[in-house]
């Protein structure tokens, strides 16, 4: 369903934009974007101010995040992009499967 959207669909989703962001790259270059959906994912977050909605860190530190919040009731909702592209939506855990996560009409 996000498959071939722009990424400036996710930037501008109402759903995902309330939601915490951990960005990362792989080390192929594809951006990896990680709406977290979890009550407690805070403690698996660096120290930042009240108002960070979007974490920025390398691929490692990426990965020991996941590992953290892993067990955590909610969702993940990964995001793959690709050029500024959409190549592929990988939600795990609890997910929401309702319209508002879903793009948005152009």
């Amino acid at each position: 369903m996000w498959a071939g959207t722009p990424v400036a669909a996710l930037d501008t989703n109402p759903f995902f934009s309330a939601l915490p962001m951990v960005r990362t790259s792989t080390p192929a270059g594809i951006e990896i974007r990680d709406y977290v959906d979890k009550k407690y994912v805070a403690g698996c977050l660096p120290p930042a101010s009240a108002n960070t909605k979007v974490f920025t860190m390398n691929f490692g530190t990426y990965r020991a995040f996941r590992a953290c919040s892993e067990n955590m009731i909610g969702c993940d909702n990964v995001f793959y992009v690709d050029n500024g592209v959409v190549s592929q939506f990988a939600p795990s855990g609890q997910c929401k499967a309702s319209a508002a996560v879903r793009p948005q009409g152009r």
